[in-house]
């Protein structure tokens, strides 16, 4: 409240009524903040409980400077806001609470491609057997899954065994190289997933085989007789 006299006399506008606001009080949160995928629905929050009474200003830049278009819904002190991206990309924030920048009213969000285990295609001799001290390989074409890790795990006889994986992006094609090494002859589990989605064909069943351990034995391994079984 202002109040403003003159020689004592009160102006006729006073008093002035006005609200202070603190932007640095204003919060965004929720996943929109700082992730989104291709067509599909993102959502963040704004909460202006502690900020005061004052002048919401939201802007979501694209990658070519332009505004996209927002859906908000404001109840009480809270204010909801949701937006599709149509491209990949990184997308600007630009959020302001009485002309000032709010905090994290600048992120940055990647924008990603939704992934689809189901166009995980895996291919290899890796994946059906394998021999104890050589290397094992199996490839995991991504190109048309969309945006993610690839994550392997493979436990055999004697417990886990380390893969190495190796991605490789030649603008065209997204593969994923995967290398192993069996140390035991023995039933082996191949788990593969993508982005924490298990493959429809995961886990794969193989057999170690370990021919260190074959053992030849018998008369015949060392001499034999003409026309003699």
């Amino acid at each position: 409240l202002i109040t403003v006299k003159f020689n004592g006399d009160e102006l006729p506008e006073s008093p002035l009524h006005l609200e202070v606001v603190d932007p640095m009080r204003v919060r965004l949160h929720g996943p929109g903040v700082t992730v989104a995928y291709v067509n599909t629905p993102a959502e963040f929050f704004v909460d202006l409980k502690d900020a005061g009474v004052g002048k919401l200003d939201i802007k979501i830049l694209n990658d070519k400077g332009e505004a996209i278009p927002l859906e908000i819904w404001k109840k009480d002190t809270e204010t909801k806001v949701q937006y599709t991206p149509t491209e990949p990309g990184k997308l600007k924030f630009n959020v302001l609470y009485n002309g000032v920048l709010v905090p994290d009213g600048d992120a940055t969000v990647k924008v990603l491609i939704p992934s689809n285990v189901n166009n995980v295609k895996l291919s290899g001799d890796g994946l059906t057997s394998g021999v104890v001290g050589k290397e094992s390989e199996f490839v995991a074409d991504v190109t048309d899954s969309g945006d993610g890790d690839l994550g392997v795990q493979i436990v055999g006889a004697d417990g886990k065994i380390p893969a190495e994986l190796e991605k490789i992006d030649d603008g065209d094609r997204k593969l994923v190289i995967v290398k192993y090494t069996p140390n035991k002859a023995g039933p082996t589990l191949i788990t593969v997933k993508f982005n924490g989605d298990e493959l429809p064909e995961s886990p794969l069943h193989l057999e170690v085989v370990d021919p260190m351990r074959v053992r030849l034995h018998g008369p015949g391994v060392t001499v034999a007789y003409v026309n003699t079984p």
